[in-house]
């Protein structure tokens, strides 16, 4: 009797440790730069970011976005909880942001509600991302809807993991 109960103990402590396991979801941790042609980017204006930095614990995804305005680079740094909870976060140029970030089994969302006053009209603009990873962690597909009074934009980023090396 003594021996199934150790028995059985044994299966469901190892049975637990493999259900958390699998729960953990995708480590999008890295550098992952966009490669153009992978997402079909056409000339013109670009509102995404073409470098990502990507920092991920448990539950905590601190996400740097590098862009490229008129050949200069600028970075936004935010600190992102996985729990699915909105949070207050500083936008660019003074705008304002609602951010929700959540990890559902292997995908990452990212959904944000932007305020901005540009020359004293108020404007809102929504964006969802849907982040999964490709080619065993090497490729990062992101789905990016944005809604705003200009209409609604998809786009299909594909973006490449970077090995960087320290001089």
């Amino acid at each position: 009797m003594k021996n199934r109960t150790v028995f059985w103990a044994a299966v469901c402590f190892f049975s637990a440790a493999v259900v958390s396991s699998q729960a953990k979801g995708p480590d999008f941790t890295g550098t992952w730069l966009v490669n153009a042609e992978r997402s079909g980017i056409q000339e013109g204006p670009r509102f995404f970011a073409g470098k990502l930095g990507v920092i991920q614990s448990d539950s905590l995804f601190i996400l740097t976005r590098t862009f490229d305005r008129e050949g200069e680079e600028f970075s936004v740094t935010d600190s992102l909880v996985l729990d699915g909870r909105e949070r207050d976060l500083p936008g660019m140029f003074n705008s304002k942001r609602k951010v929700t970030a959540s990890c559902l089994q292997d995908t990452v969302w990212i959904k944000s509600v932007i305020a901005f006053d540009r020359d004293g009209e108020l404007f809102e603009m929504t964006s969802s991302e849907k982040w999964l990873l490709k080619d065993e962690g090497k490729t990062l597909s992101m789905n990016v809807t944005t809604v705003s009074s200009w209409g609604e934009m998809v786009q299909d980023l594909v973006y490449d993991k970077t090995v960087e090396t320290k001089p």
